[in-house]
């Protein structure tokens, strides 16, 4: 492999390991600062799975769940469960199903929404293992790259 294709390939999987592990950290962060919002009473008005094209492994399978809050007199609406990729760290049918069955149509939930921003709001914060996993494969990323560097100095 010539010497400059080296390079870029060492250079592309720091900076993908450098993006991921600054989204799973900004993901912790919101996670925490979530634990700290005021809560609303809400309704689920959404929640199915989304059965999508997949892969080999077969159809993808995402959870949809869609939930209405109000806050100082404005009713707003939300998707987010948690921070995070938990599809994409989580892609499992039993976690869509057992999700969407947790949060049905017509059940009332609590929702954290950002005192600063009413739009913003999750259903479940605190939940930091999409982030962590996302955090491990961008340090994983930035090791092979330093590894890859390490290897292509003594060739």
């Amino acid at each position: 492999m010539p010497t400059i294709l080296k390079g870029v390939t060492v250079g592309v999987a720091a900076l993908v390991g450098g993006l991921l592990v600054a989204s799973g950290a900004y993901s912790c962060f919101k996670e925490y600062g979530a634990t700290k919002w005021p809560r609303a009473d809400g309704v689920v008005v959404a929640s199915e799975v989304q059965v999508g094209r997949g892969g080999r492994s077969g159809p993808s399978r995402t959870p949809q769940i869609r939930y209405a809050y109000v806050v100082d007199g404005e009713r707003l609406f939300s998707d987010r469960v948690e921070f995070g990729w938990t599809g994409a760290v989580l892609p499992l049918a039993a976690t869509a199903d057992s999700l969407v069955a947790a949060y049905p149509e017509g059940a009332q939930v609590q929702v954290y929404y950002n005192p600063h921003h009413h739009g913003e709001a999750v259903l479940q914060p605190g939940r930091y293992l999409a982030a962590w996993v996302t955090i491990a494969l961008g340090a994983f990323a930035i090791g092979s790259a330093i590894r890859g560097y390490r290897i292509g100095l003594a060739a």
